[in-house]
């Protein structure tokens, strides 16, 4: 299947789906958790989906804390710019990985 072939999702898609379209998605692992801002880069280090970009909920996809909250969206011309170090353009499929404690409260039982 090539690129303009693949399936495009738009919500949320399982790791078969994941492990069977691989090469077709830029993969960021984004996991996190609260209190303890260096977790997530410190399991990225021993473990990870091949090829996915670590990406830190407090450096990379929030802006600083304020009036927007503790983890307020960033500029959209920030975001776009750290996508695009990361290697991904505007046609790329993105897989966002959280397969933390954190990311399995919010999704439910079915990432246990």
């Amino acid at each position: 299947m090539t690129r303009q072939q693949s399936k495009s999702y738009l919500t949320l898609i399982s790791a078969a789906d994941l492990a069977d379209g691989l090469s077709h998605f830029k993969i960021l692992d984004c996991r996190a958790q609260l209190g303890n801002p260096d977790h997530g880069v410190e399991v990225y280090r021993s473990g990870h989906i091949d090829n996915a970009s670590y990406a830190s909920l407090d450096k990379d996809l929030a802006a600083a804390p304020g009036a927007g909250g503790r983890h307020p969206l960033p500029e959209p011309e920030a975001l776009r710019d750290k996508l695009r170090a990361w290697g991904i353009n505007d046609d790329d499929q993105i897989d966002l990985d959280d397969v933390s404690d954190l990311g399995k409260k919010l999704t439910g039982p079915q990432n246990e």
